[in-house]
């Protein structure tokens, strides 16, 4: 049986002290920079496991695997548009649902046990990191098709390709139009 890769997870990470709880309270809070190498190892990591034809995988199913890795998954007060529990998927007979949400967090761990061997942060700095993508996902939510975010991340890291990236492409084009706003702008192709 194979170790569960959040225990070594957790090992890394720094004892929570009050200053930074006190300085970063929201992930709004967070300066992006600083955390970068966490957020675009997890953010990569989502976006390939996407780009690698992982089907099923949803924005809903990223948010659930975030939030099994966050301590605040019963305690936060913020809410996102996605909810989607790990109890779902455990209690799920669908062993493909299952095998989707395992690979996913396997995933994502790799990604920040990496990031943290770099760097380590505390655990709440973790926590913000993680919701700060959660964020994001939900920021995508009013996307038809659920998987708004995946789309989106996955091109930023230019691993869309084929099909989804022209629909993509076409999605973003009419919406431009629509609301008379940049496609660059729309698509965050500004901030490289």
């Amino acid at each position: 049986m194979q170790q569960d890769p959040t225990l070594y997870l957790k090992s890394l990470l720094l004892p929570d002290t009050d200053k930074i709880k006190k300085k970063m309270k929201t992930h709004e809070d967070l300066p992006i920079e600083k955390y970068s190498h966490i957020l675009s190892q997890i953010e990569f990591s989502i976006a390939s496991c996407y780009s690698e034809n992982i089907f099923g995988l949803t924005d809903k199913k990223i948010i659930a695997v975030l939030e099994s890795l966050s301590s605040l998954k019963t305690k936060t007060t913020q809410t996102y548009s996605y909810t989607y529990s790990e109890s779902q998927t455990k209690k799920s007979k669908n062993t493909k649902t299952a095998t989707i949400y395992r690979g996913l967090k396997n995933s994502i761990c790799d990604a920040a046990i990496e990031a943290l061997r770099k760097r380590p942060v505390t655990q709440h700095e973790f926590e913000l990191c993680l919701r700060f993508i959660m964020y994001s996902i939900d920021n995508r939510s009013w996307i038809p098709g659920g998987r708004g975010y995946l789309d989106w991340i996955a091109n930023w890291f230019g691993l869309l390709e084929g099909r989804k990236k022209q629909e993509f492409d076409s999605f973003y084009d009419d919406l431009s139009k629509i609301l008379v706003i940049e496609k660059g702008f729309l698509k965050d192709e500004h901030y490289t």
